[in-house]
């Protein structure tokens, strides 16, 4: 016998209430927990102040006055960072997070290899992070632990306290250090096992296993090394040969998550304030050094001219002194302070 409900033709009425109900449904279904809790925050009676965990007001004068220190280097790069007076704090700002940027072989990697052996050799813990070469070959390759080798040995530097003082991240060697997670993972039980104060990463690509993923990541590290008293120095590439101009591989906004960059690098002299301070003719190949930007503390804004010795080093010839024809100052001192 057939049922004679289920025989039954839709009539106009059954379709409107279905469709009443359909409709209800859907306002049911637009009302989900994500859009309550959109509008919660701004329509719920607060019981306690949410503010007060994360708003800082200024502390008492004598927590606010920290001194300017200086974390020596060894390297020229100690002059270029300025107190509020002009002088030298000799060395890069304590702490700071520094860029280091130039074209392939301007001598980025010249003046890190220095930096790690000459701190370390002091007693103080340093990382060095590496992915341009491996730290020790299995082969005749002259690697980069035998050029620090040398380096040191060229400085009357002991061996055994750098051995003591110098921990390596061969990401070239160990290809899962490329994973963020394993590497984040690495670093931080680096740091807080060995008590690490400085932090040299060449090159900074290392950190970047899918586009745009580096500038996040520099900043967390950046982050966790200013809580963690850890001044960090990165390398990284320039795009173009342009002598007045940041143009960093991965972006412009790169340059936001560091507290001061650096250029070391060469070009031909045709910008005037390189020519004068280098003393280049133009059109002349030109190795320079120059620092861009310190929001830290005041720097000397110069364009030293530059050149790697024959030992491996990195150096920047004497500043010229101010250049004066019939009493007017052709190239005036440049240091650049703080804007107030």
């Amino acid at each position: 016998m057939v049922d004679e409900e289920k025989g039954k033709q839709p009539t106009i009425a059954m379709t409107a209430e279905q469709l009443m109900q359909a409709l209800q449904q859907v306002l049911t279904n637009a009302q989900n927990p994500s859009w309550k809790d959109a509008m919660n925050p701004l329509t719920q009676t607060q019981k306690e102040d949410p503010s007060a965990k994360y708003v800082t007001v200024p502390t008492d004068a004598k927590d606010a006055k920290k001194t300017l220190l200086g974390f020596s280097t060894g390297t020229f790069l100690d002059d270029l960072f300025l107190d509020e007076n002009g002088a030298s704090i000799k060395g890069v700002p304590m702490v700071a997070q520094i860029g280091i940027t130039g074209l392939p072989s301007s001598g980025k990697s010249v003046v890190i290899e220095e930096i790690a052996v000459r701190v370390s050799s002091a007693g103080i813990p340093v990382m060095l992070v590496t992915s341009e070469d491996r730290w020790n070959a299995k082969s005749e390759r002259f690697d980069l632990q035998s050029r620090c080798k040398q380096k040191a040995d060229i400085l009357g530097l002991d061996w055994a306290k750098i051995q003591q003082s110098l921990f390596v991240l061969d990401v070239a060697e160990h290809a899962e250090l490329r994973e963020w997670e394993t590497f984040g993972a690495v670093y931080k039980a680096l740091i807080e096992s060995k008590g690490i104060k400085l932090v040299l990463v060449d090159s900074v690509t290392c950190l970047e296993d899918y586009r745009g993923a580096l500038k996040y990541r520099l900043h967390e590290m950046g982050n966790y090394n200013q809580s963690h008293g850890v001044t960090g120095i990165y390398v990284n590439q320039r795009a173009v040969e342009e002598a007045d101009a940041y143009n960093i591989a991965g972006g412009i906004g790169l340059a936001h998550n560091f507290d001061s960059v650096i250029i070391i690098d060469y070009t031909r002299a045709y910008h005037m304030n390189l020519k004068f301070d280098t003393g280049a003719h133009h059109q002349d190949p030109t190795r320079f050094v120059r620092v861009l930007g310190c929001r830290m503390c005041n720097f000397d804004g110069h364009y030293f001219r530059a050149e790697i010795s024959g030992q491996g080093f990195l150096k920047i010839l004497p500043k010229l002194q101010p250049l004066v024809v019939d009493g007017v100052t052709l190239r005036a001192n440049k240091t650049v302070r703080l804007e107030k």
